[in-house]
């Protein structure tokens, strides 16, 4: 017998409509949101030797990219009759689809018996698994529909009964052992439940004395019969004719020579010219007989793996777009945190970021991989179904671990910016008790001239300190440099601009950048307790310049290029001419531009 079959579709296969109606008391009981129709086209109808076609209306909101299962139960005599797993489309609808043939012919069915076609959820049982799966459990039932099975409907055209009128052969689509088969599949190694190329024909109750017919495979077709058959070069031919033998009435089992791919998905008929004239005879004393008139024949489809396949395709795809978002994530917050990073803690921090970012980057490679290899495996012809189960499941765990992994960083980042909040908030208490600030501008080479704070382009500039007043090292041979002014609170008390570390532990701050230039490059140096030396000639500042132009002091005890901030004099006081130190809680009184070391006017 012809057994039920398991397919997996998502194209649906329908014969022709009839003109003319006949109705046999049709009725239905159970959801409308499943579309039921026949091979004849008729909605809601099930007919002996027709097929079963199913789609879903837009009430039924089904998952997108997830397979169900579409079971078709005889419920008078509580056997199943076939299934399919489909597959649904990205807006959660199953496109019409083709889930049993030949109705009645070989399946137990007989008329009148109800059918019940139902739609389930999760097939293989795994709720939650896969892209957009249901967490449902398998089995549940999701939309159900209860048709009774009607006799063929008749087409009275040139039918008639005498006692001399030959009946036609029995011709259908089998396997190797002449079992009849209505389905194949390709594109990928078929399940157990599955029946893959090659194509056999076989038959029976041909005429005596017939003992070579021609077969031919066409494109499915509604009506063959008075029809000329297609042949190589026509629009609706496959194969054929094929020569074939017929003993005692019967033909064997014929392989047609036929490996279908994905390229020939779609429905099919099986044709046999008895007298092998090239035409479907149907007459009184001659008959041709075909597997396929009024119904389809046979279908090549994809196999359920191949659909696997394409689901962990795309599965695998979307999991390295994943990966690839959080390593961009993970990057952009290492970046932000070592750009902020400067204390010693906030700089550990922003490094364990940078590796957490890195590693995000590597599993992004593991994952385009593994969704490249899928994806080099998969075509309309051929997928490999276990390569692309691999891909997705490994790019699936190195989009969780990138996401794990961006996760890291981002939380490494914000503990690297808190570390550095707080370090600064230290720095800032620390600088404001030990910036060493005091008048370093004097305006004599001689000793008893005096600080000074505001001098002309015609005014000579010398710097002198007092190491016993303003608390230098005595005897130190330093270099004295001039800066370009700098606001105080924003530049010398800013700990974005410390270095941590230096010779006094507290930090310090390059001033190489703002450093006025001399001619021959030399900075001045000598001892701190010199006598006065000249450390800018006015006349030498540009010619274009306008305005008052201020300038600070530094006297850089290690002459290595750096303010050490507690250590290191700074001039920024040029409210006053004392010769003692300054504190930072002074400065805070003052207008911003009070503070600077020394001014020269036009």
């Amino acid at each position: 017998m012809r057994s039920a079959l398991s397919i997996i579709v998502v194209v649906g296969f329908v014969g022709c409509g009839f003109t003319n109606d006949t109705t046999y008391g049709k009725q239905k009981t159970g959801s409308e949101k499943l579309a039921i129709t026949n091979a004849e086209g008729e909605a809601a109808t099930l007919r002996t030797g027709t097929s079963i076609n199913v789609t879903t209306s837009e009430d039924l909101a089904l998952q997108p990219n997830h397979v169900y299962r579409v079971r078709v139960t005889n419920i008078n005599t509580g056997t199943e009759v076939a299934q399919a797993d489909l597959l649904t489309d990205m807006a959660g609808k199953l496109e019409l689809s083709t889930v049993a043939h030949d109705i009645g012919e070989f399946d137990g069915v007989k008329e009148r018996h109800t059918l019940s076609i139902s739609i389930e959820q999760n097939p293989d049982g795994t709720p939650g698994a896969g892209v957009g799966a249901d967490p449902k459990a398998k089995g549940d039932v999701i939309a159900k529909i209860d048709i009774p099975l009607l006799p063929h409907r008749p087409d009275l055209v040139g039918h008639g009964f005498q006692i001399d009128e030959v009946q036609p052969p029995h011709i259908f689509s089998a396997l190797a052992d002449g079992s009849p088969i209505n389905a194949y599949v390709v594109g990928a190694t078929p399940d157990n439940d599955e029946i893959p190329a090659p194509v056999y024909a076989a038959g029976k109750g041909f005429p005596d004395g017939i003992t070579t017919v021609d077969l031919y495979l066409v494109k499915d077709g509604d009506k063959w019969q008075g029809k000329k058959i297609p042949q190589q070069g026509d629009d609706k031919h496959i194969l054929g004719p094929i020569v074939a033998t017929v003993v005692n009435g019967e033909l064997k089992p014929v392989d047609l020579g036929w490996r279908p791919t994905g390229k020939d998905i779609g429905p099919y008929d099986l044709i046999v010219d008895v007298d092998r004239d090239g035409v479907y005879d149907y007459s009184l004393s001659e008959k041709d007989a075909s597997d396929g008139e009024d119904k389809v024949g046979l279908t090549i489809q994809y196999s359920k793996a191949w659909f696997r396949a394409k689901k962990d395709k795309l599965a695998a795809r979307i999991s390295a777009d994943e990966a690839a978002k959080a390593a961009t994530a993970a990057d952009q917050a290492a970046k932000d945190a070592l750009a902020k990073a400067s204390a010693p803690d906030a700089v550990a921090k922003a490094n364990a970021a940078r590796k957490a970012a890195d590693d995000a980057a590597a599993q992004v490679a593991v994952a385009e991989k593994a969704a490249k290899d899928c994806e080099a495996a998969f075509s309309t012809d051929f997928a490999d179904a276990p390569l692309c189960a691999k891909s997705f499941a490994d790019a699936e765990a190195a989009a969780k671990s990138a996401a794990q992994l961006a996760q890291q960083a981002t939380a490494d980042s914000a503990l690297a910016e808190q570390a550095q909040k707080a370090w600064e908030n230290i720095i800032v208490a620390k600088m404001r008790a030990s910036h060493k600030l005091m008048n370093l501008a004097f305006n004599s080479s001689s000793r008893s001239g005096q600080w000074q704070n505001d001098f002309t382009r015609t005014s000579k500039i010398y710097s002198y300190t007092n190491p016993d007043v303003q608390g230098l090292r005595d005897h130190t041979f330093i270099n004295k440099v001039v800066v370009k002014h700098q606001d105080f609170f924003k530049f010398w008390m800013n700990p974005k601009n410390v270095i941590p570390g230096g010779p006094g532990g507290i930090g310090r701050i390059p001033y190489k950048d703002i450093m006025v230039q001399y001619s021959g490059g030399q900075l001045q140096n000598s001892c701190t307790n010199a006598p006065p030396v000249a450390i800018i000639n006015p006349q030498a500042l540009p010619v274009d310049s306008v305005g008052l132009l201020k300038f600070d002091i530094i006297y850089d005890m290690g002459r290595d290029g750096y303010y050490d901030i507690g250590i290191d004099g700074l001039d920024v006081i040029g409210h006053t001419n004392t010769p003692h130190m300054v504190t930072v809680k002074e400065l805070e009184k003052l207008d911003t531009a009070q503070i600077y070391g020394f001014s020269v006017a036009p």
